[in-house]
């Protein structure tokens, strides 16, 4: 007999409930004062009744919604983290999901589209929100550029937790989140933000999607990676306790295979000059998710 965790066995129950259109058990799936947040138009939805006319409108519209498979599902702090393909009568989704849970109900939800991409017209976000959130965020990804690691260790609660999502890592405790970030940026590496493609904040959440590129650098030379991403910081006294991110596109799997594939451009070249090689197989860390 299958033994399923209690993160599995809320997000298959959610799924059977929303393919049923079952409104009596999605309203015991979700906290009276539950907040959703949806990255694919914006809109925050406030209460459990607001989330369950969305899910009307949603049926309405686009009939059943069917989980097809579950790409990554990770459960970390409270909260489960979904990357799943989905369907209607009307279209078939690649979604991320965010569920905050207390006492096995939805209390906090992040949601957005891998693809489809949202209808274009949606266009990268002109400058900084004036938003609480938005300072921090920029103020992360400035401490990130200019290696201030002390910054970034006073932005990250001591209990802090970070999980990549489409890769299923997850680390625990401000050190351990601090020394992935020091490993990234070693010998010229960094990560840098290119553009904000959304921006969307409810009370302790800040939600985003970026344009980011990643250079890791090796004894044999660089390795780059430009991708777009989601990110999902949830604050506790003004600090991060939570981070949740993950690959839009391209997806995780087709990430760590561009890696692989320059790193392979690099031993070749260091073969052809005579160079020291190393084994490219060798599991290692990087700072995309």
């Amino acid at each position: 007999m299958i033994q399923y965790t209690p993160g599995q066995t809320f997000y298959y129950q959610l799924s059977d409930a929303i393919d049923a259109q079952d409104f009596a058990t999605l309203e015991t799936l979700y906290h009276p004062d539950a907040v959703s947040l949806s990255m694919s138009t914006g809109q925050v939805f406030r209460g459990r009744k607001a989330i369950l006319d969305s899910f009307k409108r949603a049926f309405q519209i686009g009939g059943a919604i069917s989980s097809r498979a579950v790409e990554s599902l990770v459960e970390a702090g409270g909260a489960v983290c979904v990357e799943a393909q989905l369907s209607t009568r009307i279209a078939q989704m690649q979604t991320y999901d965010i569920y905050l849970l207390q006492a096995g109900m939805v209390k906090q939800h992040v949601g957005g589209l891998i693809s489809p991409r949202p209808p274009i017209g949606r266009k990268s976000v002109q400058g900084w929100s004036q938003a609480k959130g938005a300072a921090l965020y920029q103020q992360y990804w400035q401490a990130l550029a200019a290696r201030d690691f002390s910054t970034l260790a006073n932005l990250y609660h001591p209990d802090a937790i970070s999980v990549a999502c489409s890769t299923n890592q997850f680390y625990r405790g401000r050190a351990a989140i601090i020394g992935l970030l020091k490993e990234g940026t070693a010998n010229g590496g960094y990560v840098k933000l290119n553009s904000v493609e959304s921006f969307v904040e409810s009370g302790e959440i800040i939600c985003v999607e970026i344009t980011q590129t990643a250079r890791r650098v090796s004894e044999l030379g660089p390795v780059q990676i430009d991708a777009l991403m989601y990110d999902v910081f949830v604050l506790h006294a003004g600090r991060i306790l939570q981070h949740f991110g993950g690959a839009i596109a391209p997806r995780g799997p087709e990430i760590q295979q561009a890696a692989q594939e320059q790193m392979k451009r690099l031993i070749e070249a260091a073969r052809d000059r005579g160079g020291k090689l190393w084994d490219a197989t060798h599991p290692r860390r990087y700072p995309w998710g």
